[in-house]
């Protein structure tokens, strides 16, 4: 951006921040609600589908204030930037909800070029008839593209009254965004505190604070560590106690240490529990924090063990291979065994041939009794933690494609090992050509999911497949065995290793995109529900209609066609998504065509929202999840199109290789 319009920016942003307390705002014209029985509805999210950009522009016009939300709302999904000058232009609309829809747009476009445009958008409103919805959201844009300047100001506004709660929204989901882009201005935590301390001001504002100390990275929290646990230890809400959970790994004092241990241990949440135990990583090599992580993986919920088990990954200390060992032979829970027996062959000297040998035969041997796909593959990645083990991971026979990936995952640590090179000394990079070579033989058979998977890691600079790896043949082969759309997701990853390796790409096709079905969305009501019966029990989600029609129209059909019958919940992270849907049951597979992202203004800010899984824009086809928590950093990235309204506690004891049993209308 030229400097001038920088400088001009910057001085009507602090203006208008500085001045923007003002009386409630009078309510505007609000445009009809969505009937999709409409022709004029339907013909609008039909140029949404078929990507019909000039038509949906032509509407930008028209006299429908409704007509003219949509379109402006499509290309919030779009992200096309060639459309900025035109969104800017819906900035002065005489509704205020497409006023809104246009800011919502520019800050999903990712282009500062309009900045400008969007802060003066703000400054310009009557300061006596202002909306605050729609200033919220022309905040909440800036924080999407805006550079420092911009979030250091924001972050010095202290003269928002605790009664304006849409502008203290906007101003804090904006230093939010800011922080998710690692910009951090000077003021932001200091701000955070002063909101989170204040018994006056709104709970979401609250939650947001919370989430910008836990997510952005490269701060610290040192000198805030009083305050912090002070609130942490004090609220009762307990979102807002997760995210202050996972912050407290941000402030390396002994007070912040001593609330976690107690919370860990103590708390009846286990989502709190998890993000404590994610936490205290940043206190290892503590002693005392390495025996509570192993004293956790023993917990009876599942979750609160599994979630220390892969804290226990990060734990080198040979000298508790004793503790390890107790925690192995505690647990209850066989992937948490599994993990076990990784840390502790992670904790085996380079040398220890022997003791290694025998981790190794007991991993193979407790592989083999083992009936979960899911535990042996974890079983194969012991192998993994140690170097010398290169030559029997290739060797290992598999009966899933999940043990293909857990054996590449386990090459990939060999290569990346500290001990790699002097394993091997001078023929290093003949066993890591070796390993390269035996990535892109995997790649050359064609496995969608196989290929998905091993292509990144060839990609990595670290791994040097740039210099080892001339032959492109590999890359060609697999291309050819692609089937588009349905393993887009794979032909998305081929073109990043071959741009890598070789500064080519090849065709990826979206043209079969599914087409919407009006006979059937404009018969359902807007509270329609689905019950999804699992082996755990009932889940029931309430459809976001009017929201996401052409996900939740998708969605539909294929329950009412039993495709979701004995689908696996193939990832599960704790305090974060449950996930299934995936016809290969790895993560890996789609349908034989996709559906368009759907990206409104709805936030993931409470446990049980229903998103549908993505790799980018436009290539959403089966897969869906559910949030344990809030979750806003999703938030204009992954279409929501539904809420759990009923079995929440059904959600929370879903474990990995737990199956849906069937999904049905049932409102």
């Amino acid at each position: 951006m030229p400097i001038f319009l920088r400088i001009a920016s910057t001085i009507i942003l602090c203006v208008l921040l500085f001045n923007a307390c003002v009386p409630p705002a009078k309510k505007a014209e609000t445009p009809t609600s969505v009937d999709l029985s409409n022709p004029d509805v339907q013909k609008m999210l039909t140029f949404q589908n078929d990507q019909n950009l000039d038509s949906l522009k032509s509407y930008f016009s028209h006299p429908s204030s409704l007509l003219r939300l949509m379109a402006v709302n499509a290309f919030a999904s779009f992200q096309d930037k060639s459309i900025g000058d035109s969104i800017v232009l819906k900035l002065k609309d005489p509704n205020f909800e497409v006023r809104s829809a246009a800011a919502y747009v520019l800050g999903q476009l990712g282009d500062s070029t309009h900045l400008p445009e969007l802060i003066n958008a703000f400054a310009g409103q009557d300061s006596m008839n202002i909306n605050n919805q729609y200033n919220a959201n022309v905040l909440e844009a800036i924080g999407k593209i805006g550079g420092i300047r911009e979030a250091n100001l924001l972050a010095s506004v202290e003269t928002y009254r605790t009664t304006d709660t849409l502008l203290l929204t906007g101003q804090i989901k904006a230093l939010y965004r800011f922080g998710l882009r690692n910009i951090v201005p000077e003021n932001g935590v200091k701000l955070c505190l002063k909101y989170l301390e204040n018994s006056e001001v709104d709970r979401e504002v609250k939650l947001i604070c919370a989430h910008y100390l836990a997510r952005t990275r490269d701060i610290k929290l040192d000198d805030e560590s009083a305050a912090i646990t002070k609130i942490i230890t004090n609220t009762q809400d307990i979102d807002i106690k997760m995210a202050l959970a996972l912050s407290l790994g941000k402030c390396k004092t002994q007070a912040c240490k001593e609330v976690l241990a107690s919370i860990v241990f103590s708390d009846n949440d286990y989502r709190i529990r998890a993000n404590g135990i994610r936490a205290l990583t940043a206190f290892l090599p503590d002693q005392g924090i390495a025996d509570t992580i192993l004293t956790l993986t023993t917990d009876k919920d599942p979750h609160v063990a599994l979630t220390a088990a892969d804290a226990a990954l990060k734990i080198k200390a040979p000298g508790l291979i004793g503790s390890f060992w107790k925690a192995d032979s505690i647990t209850e829970h066989s992937l948490v065994k599994a993990k076990l027996l990784q840390a502790i062959m992670n904790n085996q000297s380079l040398f220890l041939t022997v003791s290694k040998e025998g981790i190794k035969n007991l991993a193979l041997q407790r592989k083999n009794q083992a009936t979960d796909p899911f535990v042996k593959a974890e079983y194969i990645k012991v192998l993994g933690y140690d170097p010398y083990q290169y030559v029997n991971i290739i060797a290992i026979p598999t009966t899933s494609k999940l043990e293909e990936m857990a054996k590449i995952e386990a090459l990939n640590n060999i290569i990346n090992s500290p001990d790699f090179i002097a394993a091997y000394k001078n023929n290093y990079i003949k066993v890591k050509r070796e390993i390269l070579y035996y990535f892109a033989g995997k790649i050359r058979e064609g496995d969608s999911g196989v290929t998905a998977f091993t292509a990144p890691l060839l990609a990595d600079e670290k791994n040097q497949a740039k210099t080892l790896l001339r032959d492109s043949t590999f890359l060609e082969e697999s291309m050819s065995k692609m089937v588009q759309p349905k393993d887009l997701e794979t032909v998305i990853e081929l073109n990043k290793l071959s741009k890598y390796l070789f500064d080519t790409t090849y065709t990826e096709e979206t043209s079969k995109v599914k087409t919407l079905n009006f006979n059937v969305l404009s018969t359902l009501k807007d509270s329609a529900e689905v019950v999804v019966k699992t082996t755990k029990g009932n889940i029931t989600i309430m459809l976001y209609l009017r929201l996401a029609p052409a996900t939740v129209g998708n969605f539909l059909e294929l329950c009412k066609s039993d495709y979701f019958d004995d689908k696996i919940f193939h990832r599960v992270v704790p305090n974060f998504v449950i996930q299934t849907g995936c016809p290969r049951g790895d993560g890996y597979g789609s349908m034989d065509y996709t559906i368009r992202s759907e990206l409104g203004r709805k936030s993931y800010n409470e446990a049980g929202y229903v998103g549908m899984a993505s790799a980018g824009l436009h290539t959403e086809s089966s897969q869906f999840f559910i949030t344990h928590s809030p979750t806003p950093h999703l938030d204009g990235r992954y279409t929501l199109f539904g809420k759990v309204i009923k079995g929440m506690d059904v959600v929370h004891q879903i474990v990995l290789g737990d199956k849906i049993i069937d999904a049905i209308l049932s409102k």
